[in-house]
This record gives structure tokens, C-alpha cells and sequence, in this order.
């Protein structure tokens, strides 16, 4: 799942321009992992990938689970903080790993301690910033804390304190787009307990706009925070959403109206709609224990669940599944431009949402694609036929195409399209592409691996070209544009893979008609100056990044100004036009 909001400007630019599209295939694959066996009470923090990103300049973005002995990404060796937990098992750190479009290694950092760390998010502003929030163990001196290496020195090692000091252990970092951290904050009080810190309290989603500002919903406990400035009275442990800006700066912290039991809190994905701020849930609850999930007072009764709160975390809406037996684990989601949900998972013939009922001919657990408008209403509604158990995994919008990614492991028809793979030789990543309006299918494609294994896509992002990336696991060799990646360790490596044209530039928004244009400041603090060559007329149009106007007006003189402050602070488009229709575009900063 995707949440860069860059792309929201470049999606509003994709459907204004004619672009010259060119065959998608698969171009690259690079891995990372270590030689390690993953406990089997932490099978999901397996070597896979978590969470994918992109930024304006078309550079990629990886988060993954990583064990301790010989780990490295695309053939560089890393270094590891963690320490062996017993029984032949490792803990695990988590990595950050950059690639280039073109698959060229970037950079990546390590961050983890002693204790099997979890680190979930990982998000691109405007400015150049990358993001991440989790929860680190601090209960070891001899395995403290670190925020990762490249080259010489650490960014940050945490420091360890007896009783209950420095023992915090929840998170938020901003890098910059290079691997440089500029700041990290730990919002639990200074004297919290070990016990409290992490058993009690727990990351749940982080989404960052392209302004920088950050919002992180965390699960935690009635205390102060954030050097007291926030004070939780919600009784037992409740979701709160964290705000900072784009220098770490705390800015407010207010609860959300929704409570979890068991570990319905480990089985949640978010996203928050930058136009309006509310906030959309994609959930599971297990019938088979005691998960329970109850939001504006009311009780979620089946296994999977849509929700809607507004931007103060009061509920507006939850839509269920109509059957009551679990078949799927997570679902992931996204929304475009417009403000339109898709959502991906699997579950078997005879469900659905909304009184739509998903079918298919095999009673095996099945993909599907799921729209719904803002308020809740499904749009459309499509799914696989499969005879065996497959899962849609990771989900992207750009343009006008969804994207999802998973693990196939038989007779997957879709539409009449087909993979198939061999009865036992395994699970084989997948991946499908469809119409944004219609869901209609426009493809099908699958990543060969070796037999037997079980190969995963986790993930998946989409940069401004219109390039997809491919997150996941693999379990021995993965076949990729004709490369073979080789799995190291005695469980699953991660990867990540490039589907697109071999283009690397990002969309060009500008016109030659009118590059003796300047326009400066920028940023500015709202006086925006265009300076001519030769005095025209020109008409302005001022954009948000979800394409809303702001403004409009003409300029003619050499050096005219453009009066922005009645735009609050943010990144906008300002488009300019001349009387035989040249443009240029501009993307402006107010402060």
C-alpha cells in the first residue's frame, strides 16, 4: 500500500496531459535478508517486506524484518543489533532499504535492539523527507537501541537506564530522502515502565502529507505524553492520534472512537484522505478468540470490516462481510485523488459487503478488489476463482489503474484470464491490474520460483511515471527479468521488484513555450513574483495537490505578483497559461 501524497499531485497532472504509454513488464529484482531462522512464534515477522514508498524523483522505498547473522541488502553487508533469543531462533532488527529506479542500491539503515523490535509505516512528504514509527525494545546495555549505520557512525543510539528509566520504547524518525536522520521522537513519559512501554502500548499506522506533517495513531495507556503537552484519560488502553509537523515539532494528540480487544489492533490498515482528513480502517477480527472491535458504540460481529472516522477520530460509518466464518487475515487499502476506497484480500463464495455477494465455482479462499465512494457505498466489486487458497496482499492506485499483489497457489482465473501453478509446488507472487472505474482487468502476470517454496508479493507502490513496485518474500530462487535472486538463509529473503517500461524519468508538467519564465521566492510566505522576457498576458491557476482551484487571475507586466495568501501552508501547482496555449507549471511551497 501506497501512501506518498507526492502522487496525488502527479495523478491530477497524469489525467490532464496525454502521455505516450509503453508496454509494462517486469525490469529488475533486487533482495536483502540474513542467514537466520525465524522463531516460529514470530513467523510473521519473517524476512518480507512491510510497507513500500516512492518520492518525486522516481527513488523507491522498502521496510522489512531483517534477522542478525550475515545480513545484507543487494549484496551490501549490514550491521545488526539484536541478540539470539533461545532455541536456535534469532530476533529480528528492521531495515530501510532505497533503490533508484533503474534498481541501482541507494542506501539503507538498520534500527533495533535487543529484543524482536516492530516497526510498521514508512512515508514520503514533498520536502525531500522519508518516515517510519514502530516500537523498539530497550532491555538490554549490552543490545541497545540503534537508528542504523552507513559507513562510519550511527545516527542514534538510545541510551539504557535501570528502573524505569529511558525505557520508552514507542517512535517516530524523519531521514532525509538520502538516509540522513534529522530528528526522532518518543512521545511516553521519560519515567515509563518496561512493562508499560511495550506490552501495554503499541504503533499502529503513521500517514504523512506533503507538507510534512505526520499523524500516528498509536495504542496506548492513560498517562502523559509528549513531555506532558498531551494527557490520555481514556480508561484501559485506547487508539490516539499523534500529530507533528515537518521538524518534529509536537502539535496535538486526540483519541479515536474505536476500541480493541485481543489482537484485533495487530490486524489493521489506514489511510487518511489529506483533503479532509478522515480516516479510513481496513480491519480482521478472529471469531476465534477473544478479538473484539467496537467503534461509536458498535460491535464489529464478523471477521472483516471497513470503517470511517473524520478528522477528530468521532466514527461516520463501518461496512462488514456477510459471512461469519474466518477466511482471510489482513486486507489492504488505498484511495485516489477523488477520495475513492479500494480494498483487497481474500474470502470464498457467498460474501460480501454491502449486499454485493463475491462468487466463484471452487469454495477455495479467493483475491477480490473492492471500491467504495467515501461514504461507505461500494462502486464496484470483482474476485478470482481459484482452487486453491490465494490472497490479495498489497494495493496501489495511479491514473486510472489499481494494482495488487499477492501469492498464487493453483488455478487462479480472473476474468478469463489464468496462472496457473502445479498442485504442491508452492505459492508464486501475482500480480493484477485494473480499470480505476469499471475494476475491469487489464492484466495478469506471475514471478516463477523455485518448486516447493512458498513466494509472497507483501507490497506494492507506484511512482510518478506510472512504474509498480513489487514487495515480498521468497522462499529459495525467484525469477526476475530473466535475473535469478538467491535466497541466503534458512527461511524466506525479502525482494523487490520493478513492473513498468524502462523510462526512469519522472512526469515531465512543463511546456517549452514558456521556460523564460522565473518565479520566486519559493518557498514563499505568500508574495509570488513571474517575470517575463517579453511582457503577455498570462492566466493563472492556482491547484491544490488534490487539483481543487484556489485561485485564479491574469498577470502582463515583466515582473508582476501573485498574491497567495489566502492559501494556508502547503504545496500547490500554480499553472500558466499564455494566449496561444502554452503552459508551465510550477510547484510552489507556502510557508
Amino acid at each position: 500500500m501506497k501512501h506518498n501524497y507526492n502522487l496525488i499531485l502527479f495523478t491530477f497532472l497524469w489525467l490532464s496531459f496525454p502521455i505516450v504509454l509503453q508496454a509494462q513488464a517486469w525490469q529488475w529484482g533486487k533482495r536483502g535478508g540474513s542467514t537466520d531462522e525465524i522463531p516460529a512464534s514470530s513467523l510473521n515477522n519473517e524476512e518480507h517486506v512491510k510497507a513500500m514508498t516512492t518520492d518525486e524523483n522516481g527513488n523507491v522505498y522498502l521496510l522489512s524484518p531483517i534477522g542478525i547473522a550475515n545480513a545484507d541488502v543487494d549484496g551490501h553487508q549490514k550491521n545488526t543489533y539484536s541478540e539470539y533469543g533461545g532455541g536456535g531462533g534469532a530476533n529480528i532488527d528492521y531495515v530501510i532499504a532505497s533503490f533508484d529506479c533503474s534498481g541501482n542500491y541507494r542506501w539503507s539503515k538498520v534500527i533495533g535492539g535487543s529484543g524482536s523490535d516492530v516497526l510498521l509505516g514508512l512515508e514520503t512528504d514533498g520536502l525531500g523527507h522519508i518516515y517510519t514509527t514502530g516500537r523498539v525494545i530497550r532491555n538490554s546495555p549490552n543490545f541497545p537501541v540503534h537508528f542504523g549505520s552507513e559507513g562510519v557512525a550511527n545516527d542514534t543510539i538510545l541510551p539504557y537506564g535501570v528502573g524505569n528509566q529511558n525505557k520508552a520504547s514507542l517512535f517516530v524518525v524523519q531521514y532525509t530522502t538520502e538516509g540522513v536522520m534529522n530528528w526522532l521522537r518518543m512521545p511516553q513519559a521519560a519515567d515509563v515502565s518496561e512493562i508499560d512501554a511495550t506490552n501495554g502500548q503499541t504503533s499502529v499506522h503513521l500517514s504523512v502529507d506533503a507538507s510534512g506533517n505526520v499523524f500516528w495513531i498509536c495504542y496506548i495507556l492513560p498517562g502523559s505524553y509528549a513531555q506532558g503537552d498531551f494527557v490520555n484519560t481514556t480508561p484501559g488502553r485506547s487508539l490516539c492520534m499523534f500529530k507533528y509537523d515537518v521538524n518534529g515539532n509536537f502539535v496535538g494528540a486526540f483519541p479515536i472512537d474505536m476500541q480493541l480487544g485481543g489482537s484485533a489492533v495487530n490486524h489493521l490498515k489506514m489511510v487518511r484522505n489529506p483533503a479532509n482528513g478522515n480516516l479510513y480502517i481496513a480491519g480482521y477480527k478472529s471469531l476465534l478468540s477473544d478479538d473484539t472491535v467496537i467503534m461509536g458504540g458498535q460491535n464489529v460481529n464478523n471477521h472483516l470490516y471497513i470503517a470511517a472516522f473524520n478528522a477528530s477520530g468521532s466514527y461516520l460509518w463501518k461496512k462488514e462481510n456477510t459471512l461469519t466464518t474466518s477466511y482471510s487475515l489482513d486486507m489492504d487499502i488505498t484511495l485516489d485523488t477523488t477520495g475513492t476506497l479500494y480494498v483487497t484480500g481474500a474470502t470464498v463464495s457467498g460474501d460480501g459487503f454491502n449486499g454485493q455477494i463475491f462468487t466463484a465455482t471452487d469454495n477455495q479462499p479467493f483475491p477480490f478488489v473492492l471500491s467504495m465512494n467515501s461514504n461507505g457505498n461500494t462502486l464496484w466489486q470483482t474476485n478470482a476463482t481459484t482452487n486453491n487458497s490465494v490472497f490479495g496482499d498489497g494495493i496501489a492506485v495511479h491514473g486510472n489503474e489499481v494494482f495488487i499483489t499477492g501469492g498464487n497457489a493453483g488455478n487462479l482465473n480472473w476474468s478469463g484470464s489464468q496462472l496457473t501453478v502445479p498442485t504442491n509446488s508452492g505459492y508464486k507472487v501475482f500480480t493484477a491490474r485494473f480499470n480505476r472505474q469499471t475494476g475491469s482487468l487489464n492484466a495478469l502476470t506471475m514471478l516463477n520460483g523455485s518448486f516447493g517454496f512458498s513466494d509472497f508479493g507483501t507490497a506494492t507502490t507506484a511512482d510518478s511515471a506510472g512504474n509498480y513496485y513489487v514487495g515480498g518474500k521468497f522462499g529459495s530462487q525467484l525469477q526476475v527479468a530473466g535475473q535469478t535472486l538467491l535466497n541466503t538463509g534458512q527461511q524466506t529473503d525479502f525482494f523487490i521488484a520493478k513492473y513498468g517500461t524502462a523510462t526512469c524519468e519522472v512526469l515531465s508538467v512543463g511546456s517549452s513555450a514558456l521556460k523564460t519564465l522565473q518565479v520566486y521566492p519559493n518557498p514563499t510566505n505568500g508574495i509570488l513574483t513571474i517575470v517575463q522576457d517579453t511582457p503577455q498576458v498570462l492566466h493563472y491557476t492556482l491547484y491544490t495537490l488534490l487539483g481543487a482551484v484556489i485561485a485564479q487571475g491574469e498577470v502582463s507586466e515583466i515582473q508582476s505578483q501573485i498574491d497567495l495568501s489566502m492559501a494556508t501552508t502547503g504545496i500547490y501547482m500554480v499553472q500558466l497559461t499564455d494566449s496561444k496555449g502554452g503552459e508551465q507549471w510550477v510547484k510552489v511551497v507556502k510557508k
